[in-house]
This record gives C-alpha cells, sequence and structure tokens, in this order.
C-alpha cells in the first residue's frame, strides 16, 4: 500500500514538472500598442523554442483568448492581460502586460441660443463637445427628425436655425456615436402697454411719453400715429429700457384738448401695440393748486403749490 502511494506521488509530481517547465521557451519581447479607442490595443510576443512550436492564449483580462498559434493580440480594450505560451511539448510560461489607453466614448451638452424673433432663422446649436471624451476628429450633423437637418461638418455649431426640435449626432474618429435631442424654443416676444404722460410745452408741441411693460428688448421700434389731421411715421422711435421701455416723442402744433389717434408701436420681430387716441388734456391752474388730469381728461390728482 505504501509502495503504491509512493507511485502515485512521484507520478504527480513529474506530471507538475511537465505543465510548469519552460526550459525550452524564451520570451524575447513583448509588444503592446495604446488602445485609442475602446478596443484597437494590440499585443505582439516575440519567442522562441527548442522544442516543436509555440502556442498563444490570454487567460484572464478584459477580455481572453483561447490558444491559437499568431503571436499577436488584436482588437484590445485597454487594460492589464495575463499571457500564456507554451509549446507542442507541453511547457508553458505565463506573463502579465498592460495594454494602456484612456478612451472614454464621445459626449456633449448642447447649448442653445433661441432666434432673435419668433419667425426668424437665427437660431444656433453649440453641440459643446464634453472634454476629454471621444476621439478626434469628430463629425456633427443634424439628423432627422429635425426642423431643419444638416449633412456632417467638422464644426460644432449649426446657426441660421428656426424654433424646433432637432436630433444632433455626434460621431468621432473610432466611429463612436452619440445622438441627442435639442429643442430650440421661440424667444419671448410680447408689449403690454401701460399708460401714457402728455405735456404742452412752448404753448403749441406735445411731448408724449408712453410705457410698456416688454419681455425683451427687440429694437428698433417703429412709431405710427395721426395728430391735427397729419400721419406721423418713424422707424427708430426714441426708446429708453430698464426692464421697461418708453417711447417718447414731440409733437408741433398740437394744443390742450387735441388728441392723438391710430398711435401704433411696433418692435422689430413685428409684435405691434395699438392704442386707439391719447388726448392732450387742459390743465387746471389757480393761484393755491393745479389739477393733473386723469383718463378721459377726469381729475386724478391734486398738488398743493409749495408742498409738493
Amino acid at each position: 500500500m505504501k509502495n503504491t502511494l509512493l507511485i502515485v506521488v512521484l507520478l504527480f509530481m513529474a506530471l507538475l514538472f511537465t505543465n510548469t517547465t519552460n526550459a525550452n521557451i524564451t520570451i524575447d519581447s513583448i509588444v503592446t500598442s495604446v488602445s485609442t479607442c475602446n478596443n484597437n490595443g494590440s499585443i505582439s510576443i516575440f519567442a522562441k523554442t527548442t522544442e516543436g512550436s509555440l502556442l498563444y492564449s490570454l487567460t484572464f483580462g478584459p477580455v481572453t483568448y483561447p490558444v491559437q498559434t499568431s503571436s499577436t493580440f488584436s482588437s484590445l480594450p485597454a487594460g492589464d492581460y495575463t499571457i500564456e505560451i507554451s509549446n507542442t511539448a507541453n511547457e508553458k510560461i505565463v506573463t502579465l502586460k498592460t495594454v494602456t489607453g484612456n478612451y472614454q466614448l464621445p459626449d456633449f451638452v448642447p447649448l442653445v441660443t433661441p432666434p432673435d424673433c419668433p419667425d426668424n432663422s437665427t437660431g444656433i446649436i453649440d453641440g459643446n463637445l464634453t472634454s476629454s471624451s471621444g476621439l478626434s476628429p469628430y463629425t456633427w450633423e443634424l439628423i432627422a427628425p429635425s426642423q431643419v437637418t444638416r449633412p456632417p461638418q467638422s464644426s460644432a455649431v449649426f446657426s441660421a436655425l428656426p424654433q424646433g426640435s432637432y436630433t444632433l449626432r455626434l460621431t468621432d474618429a473610432c466611429n463612436n456615436i452619440q445622438t441627442k435631442s435639442v429643442i430650440i424654443f421661440a424667444p419671448a416676444n410680447t408689449m403690454t402697454y401701460l399708460g401714457e404722460t402728455v405735456h404742452i410745452t412752448g404753448c403749441d408741441t406735445a411731448e408724449v411719453n408712453l410705457l410698456f411693460q416688454v419681455s425683451d428688448d427687440r429694437p428698433p421700434y417703429k412709431l405710427s400715429y395721426t395728430a391735427g389731421g397729419i400721419n406721423y411715421t418713424t422707424n427708430t422711435a426714441n426708446v429708453t429700457y430698464n426692464g421697461l421701455i418708453q417711447v417718447n416723442f414731440l409733437t408741433p402744433n398740437v394744443h390742450y384738448g387735441d388728441a392723438f389717434t391710430d398711435i401704433f408701436v411696433t418692435n422689430a420681430c413685428g409684435t405691434r401695440v395699438y392704442i386707439p387716441r391719447i388726448n392732450a388734456c387742459a390743465f387746471v391752474f389757480s393761484e393755491m393748486y393745479s389739477i393733473s388730469p386723469g383718463p378721459n381728461c377726469t381729475s386724478a390728482a391734486l398738488t398743493i403749490f409749495g408742498l409738493g
């Protein structure tokens, strides 16, 4: 019984020695190439044997390869690999090698500039590539479904776009693709008439100030109106803007009690406000007080001279 056990142990040790010996295999060098994309690295093994021919395999790593006769492994992602080199005499060598690379899939965060007016094609989409993602050169395109499609281009910026929905596609040098939906919203473009003041200066000249609440300043402003039977139009009205806009104009040959009619104020986007009538109201004066007129020339405010 003891002799049988000894024979088994000796046979096992002999088999173990045969599987691990590498006296007849020599590695000259192992060369790796960087994985510049997600899986284009490689490992090339330069080795020789005095017994039969060599076989190669990757037994551990981001990907593994079974035994092959070629000494090159390609299409490898970055990472650490365990390489096994063996010969037909059942001898082998195990070694480690690293394929470097820091490639990240392409990504972007679109930036949108709306058109200056709702009906204008002046919107802009900037792809805004995420730093260190993908591999240059890149191509950008607006693909269907999109309000407007554009062919591939190297620039990430698309201009002269109307409001609407778009599909933006990015492709990098590794032929990896990232696609995102982008919306160009119509800009706010409202004008709300708040009121007016009218002052007669120099006896026969009216100074009119019109006040509007606006969503955004959209100059130039066109002003048209009728006073004293004469039609007036100016394409560049005198406007001040500070969250509100105030349209100021002077008109000659206007007296207390006269009226301005058919007043139109139009911004650069074509938004128009119509004011049917404004009266140049008379002030009632006395030694003690003045009455400032309200709407339609009714009394609105009493000011005592000397008290403000």
